[in-house]
């Protein structure tokens, strides 16, 4: 008996489908104010988080930057998507919520229209604004947070685990070899393959 790939994969998936916890739970995380916050931050973050690995990873096989300054310069290109992860998702979920509860409560303004609309549309204006806010958080975290404190946590990273390495005195261009290879492929794409 020749059984067709659809029926099998009918036979495994409906019963995931049918599944009553599954749908109450998705049925309630659907109806959250903060569902929405929550994937669009989520999406943000574990894009940023393959894009660190691929630079990293493009950092470390960089040829022009010499070969004793290689893993400075992946570890700090890590260290900085770390850190501005970690900043996207704080800032992300404080103005996701203590925003969106300020703005849609406290604001007078803000309020008065709200309660002027339908029950309906206040809830998804009030979802609107808490995703607009959310998404608000990585930008200024990855735009304006992050350059202001990488610098700060690249001089403790170096004087730590790089102490050979003389960024100051140009005594083994670290600085020269990134601003020539950033100045060479500004404005190109990148081909990250190793």
């Amino acid at each position: 008996m020749n059984v067709a790939p659809a029926s099998i994969l009918n036979k495994v998936i409906q019963p995931v489908f049918k599944n009553k916890r599954l749908y109450d739970f998705t049925k309630k995380m659907a109806t959250s104010e903060n569902f929405y916050s929550g994937v669009a931050l989520s999406i943000i973050v574990v894009k940023h988080g393959i894009e660190a690995a691929i630079h990293a990873k493009a950092s470390y096989n960089n040829k022009k930057v010499p070969e004793e300054q290689r893993n400075f310069l992946a570890i700090q290109d890590a260290v900085n998507y770390t850190l501005a992860i970690v900043l996207m998702i704080t800032l992300g979920r404080f103005l996701g919520t203590k925003g969106k509860t300020y703005i849609t409560e406290q604001n007078k303004t803000v309020s008065k229209l709200l309660k002027k609309l339908a029950p309906e549309v206040a809830k998804e204006v009030k979802t609107g604004i808490g995703v607009g806010l959310t998404l608000m958080g990585p930008i200024l975290s990855h735009r304006i947070m992050t350059p202001l404190l990488s610098m700060p946590v690249s001089k403790v990273l170096k004087e730590r685990f790089f102490p050979d390495i003389d960024v100051n005195n140009n005594q083994k261009p670290y600085i020269n070899a990134c601003e020539a290879w950033y100045s060479k492929v500004k404005g190109q794409k990148l081909n990250y393959s190793g």
